[in-house]
């Protein structure tokens, strides 16, 4: 048994839906590397990223791994945008870990040598 007021619901919302379905500007890649050689530079990023993570510097995995989260969401959305950021958060990743590196090292020498 039909509903015609149900039939009637959805044949008014009939261009609604044909204009939803159609996609945006957001929803288009943005600045989406056409080729997939250049995606290749991304594993061995993201592999630096993981290496860092399992250094002992405390709260030395959080910037790391947002920026893999980031490197996930911009491959998955096919947003060179995002990808973008992430190569920023994995340039601050490697600030991140190396001055907090290079204090536990100074810490460590003055404690030993004085």
């Amino acid at each position: 048994m039909q509903s015609p007021s149900g039939e009637r619901v959805f044949d008014g919302s009939s261009p609604g839906r044909r204009r939803d379905q159609t996609r945006s500007d957001l929803d288009r890649a943005r600045l989406w590397p056409a080729d997939d050689w250049a995606k290749i530079p991304i594993g061995p990023i993201c592999f630096v990223l993981a290496m860092i993570i399992t250094l002992p510097v405390p709260l030395g995995h959080v910037v790391p791994g947002t920026a893999i989260c980031l490197l996930a969401l911009g491959l998955m959305e096919h947003d060179g945008v995002v990808i973008g950021v992430e190569l920023v958060a994995a340039v601050l990743a490697l600030v991140d870990v190396t001055v907090a590196s290079a204090g536990a090292v100074n810490a460590v020498h003055h404690w030993f040598i004085g």
